[in-house]
């Protein structure tokens, strides 16, 4: 998935007049087959922050590993909840190691 997929799916801006969230959908199991997404906090910028400021934090989120990993086969950057560990994608996990989910 590409970062502006990402962005697309899993990250979006609530503005009000005293800030701006962007938030970041995480995603969590209940069960190996049930997944569940909440929506969290994952900045906040000030009132009347610029487009570049909000730029830059988007690009950060997708850098914080609380939220998004890259995975070491496929090298493409996925949710946390769609890792099968700290290293590997599920996808990777399921392709090359046998993993059954």
């Amino acid at each position: 998935m590409s970062d502006t997929d990402l962005r697309k799916e899993f990250i979006r801006i609530d503005e009000t007049a005293a800030r701006v969230q962007i938030l970041v959908r995480r995603i969590s199991w209940d069960g190996p087959a049930t997944p569940v997404s909440d929506w969290v906090v994952g900045r906040e910028l000030p009132e009347g922050a610029t487009e570049t400021e909000v730029e830059e934090a988007l690009t950060l989120l997708l850098e914080n590993s609380e939220y998004f990993r890259e995975c070491a086969e496929c090298r493409e950057r996925n949710p946390v909840g769609w890792m099968h560990d700290e290293r590997i994608c599920q996808g990777c996990a399921q392709r090359n190691h046998g993993v059954v989910y």
